[in-house]
């Protein structure tokens, strides 16, 4: 699988992103997962923080960290150990298909493909927060779809309020969840 990443080329100069996996794992002792999840914050991030900036690309992220650790809450089960940032990785991939699809008007894009291989592997794979994902997702689409709605002047601020109210909404979910655990 790494060494599909090795011929990863970005316009006419070849990258060193495809080493950085392998560089953070053999290095660093990072895990495969974690090098995998930096990796695509920075291919998913670069093109998303171009299209919102980066105050709002920001937002999005944490929001969507927030929803995807909700949805893990609610989905697993009371000892369940999760870990990670790969809720808040799914809400990039919301974000892309929200802007692919203000920018094409159709949601079966690469977006797309991209969220529907991701949760192909999600189900397939056992110990993968399914919660998480599926959270993380949506809080990503959330926050952008508000964001950019509500992007001209006079209701800007309306943009910021609706996508930070996704994210106090997510926090509301988690902790009623966890108070009824009752440990």
């Amino acid at each position: 699988m790494f060494a599909l990443l090795l011929f990863f080329q970005f316009g006419n100069e070849w990258s060193i992103a495809g080493w950085l996996p392998i560089f953070l794992i053999r290095r660093l002792g990072m895990s495969p997962k974690s090098s995998l999840l930096m990796l695509a914050l920075y291919w998913l991030g670069t093109i998303i923080e171009q299209a919102l900036g980066t105050p709002r690309f920001l937002l999005v992220y944490f929001v969507s960290g927030l929803a995807g650790s909700a949805g893990a809450l609610w989905f697993s089960s009371q000892f369940a150990v999760t870990v990670g940032a790969s809720g808040a990785i799914f809400g990039l991939i919301g974000a892309l298909l929200i802007l692919e699809y203000l920018a094409t008007g159709s949601l079966m894009g690469q977006a797309m493909v991209l969220i529907l291989v991701n949760f192909a592997l999600t189900f397939a794979i056992p110990g993968i927060s399914i919660g998480g994902h599926i959270g993380g997702l949506a809080g990503g689409i959330a926050a952008t779809y508000a964001l950019m709605r509500f992007r001209m002047p006079p209701s800007r601020a309306l943009g910021f309020a609706l996508a930070a109210g996704v994210g106090v909404a997510s926090v509301l979910l988690a902790y009623v969840r966890v108070r009824g655990y009752g440990v």
